[in-house]
């Protein structure tokens, strides 16, 4: 079987020379590195609140966070107390929201357009006249597809780290979202098993190809939970397992070998001395 490691990006149909370049310069080399980069965060369908559930939440006193999913109306620099601000208007069917940012202006007043989709998790809170409203919330760009996976399907959507090498080839998210989707689909039964059987049997732990297709496609939550799972218990038995070796290593080092000299060697070496050594030398 080809090893992973030694198969090239360009042998993947989205991945031309230019765009192979600039994997590589972003640390992806082979099949095996796209594999291995997991999603930072998900967005679960079952975590999803409408904008009138998120307001009754914030009025009941809730300290958690919430995620709703919604439309930029507009995007508007205020001035206020805490001096410049955006203010960003959302809307679901339910009602409007607000989202406010103090810091960073300069980069959110040129990310949002009318009628793009965005997830917006945070924690919700009442302003002053009693409407919803969110501080430096995270945000999540729902492409069109996105936005029907949630609605549809009620799927887990991951979304990933993506390097500014890769986004400058046109490669946003939904893209590089499919080009994972493919490697997985393609090699996640090619990668080899990492631990025996016995452990995985004892550990109760899933199987190294089924924990690559949860960690970054999760069929439930609780399936995500057990590669995590796995994916935990693995660096934790190796890292344990380099400090056995290192430790072993230096016992047998400590332990080492006692070098005797030959007495006739050292007698003869002694009586060539142009001097008598003292009873505490010998």
């Amino acid at each position: 079987m080809t090893s992973l490691e030694s198969i090239r990006l360009s042998s993947l149909k989205s991945i031309g020379a230019k765009r192979e370049q600039a994997f590589g310069n972003a640390g992806f080399n082979s099949v095996l590195d796209l594999l291995l980069h997991y999603p930072t965060r998900y967005i679960d369908r079952s975590t999803i609140v409408s904008i009138e559930e998120a307001t009754d939440y914030a009025d009941s006193g809730f300290q958690g966070e919430l995620t709703i999913i919604a439309q930029v109306l507009t995007s508007t620099i205020r001035y206020g107390k805490r001096g410049r601000m955006l203010l960003v208007r959302f809307g679901d069917s339910s009602g409007e929201f607000s989202c406010l940012w103090f810091n960073g202006i300069k980069f959110f007043e040129k990310k949002f357009h009318s009628g793009d989709t965005y997830a917006i998790s945070g924690k919700p809170i009442l302003d002053s006249k009693g409407e919803l409203s969110f501080s430096h919330p995270d945000l999540d760009f729902l492409s069109a597809e996105d936005s029907g996976a949630f609605y549809n399907t009620g799927k887990i959507i991951p979304f990933y780290s993506i390097p500014p090498e890769i986004r400058e080839m046109n490669l946003g998210d939904n893209s590089f979202r499919r080009l994972i989707h493919s490697v997985v689909e393609q090699y996640a039964d090619q990668f080899e098993e990492t631990l025996s059987d016995e452990i995985c049997s004892k550990h109760k732990l899933l199987p190294i190809s089924q924990t690559i297709r949860e960690l970054h496609f999760p069929s439930s939550q609780e399936n995500l939970l057990q590669a995590g799972r796995r994916a935990a218990f693995e660096e934790i038995f190796y890292y344990e397992l380099l400090l056995a070796m290192k430790k072993n290593s230096r016992i047998r080092l400590e332990e080492g070998n006692a070098l005797l000299p030959d007495p006739n060697i050292l007698s003869s070496f002694i009586h060539s001395l142009p001097f008598t050594i003292t009873q505490s030398q010998k």
